[in-house]
């Protein structure tokens, strides 16, 4: 994907493990190069969520758990849009 097409998505989802080398921190840091004001929400199944990410990565991006319901999950959206957009005022 190119810059353009990175900007024209208000929230990227991701899982934190991905197959072949790549993580959700990876595709997370390489979408807020091409378009900084993106909203980042990870996931995980593992139990230990603590030691998944680095402590940048922790501070940079919301993680919630697997499985979650979903009125966790709307929740999990709603306060990462609301930090991002109080991040960027």
């Amino acid at each position: 994907m190119n810059a353009d097409d990175i900007r024209k998505f208000d929230i990227l989802l991701s899982d934190v493990v991905l197959p072949n080398g790549i993580s959700g921190p990876i595709i997370a840091q390489h979408a807020r190069k091409q378009a900084p004001k993106i909203k980042v929400l990870l996931m995980t199944g593992y139990a230990d969520r603590s030691t998944m990410l680095d402590e940048d990565e922790k501070a940079l991006f919301p993680v919630i758990g697997k499985p979650f319901q979903v009125n966790e999950f709307s929740r999990a959206l709603s306060n990462t849009l609301q930090q991002s957009e109080q991040a960027t005022d």
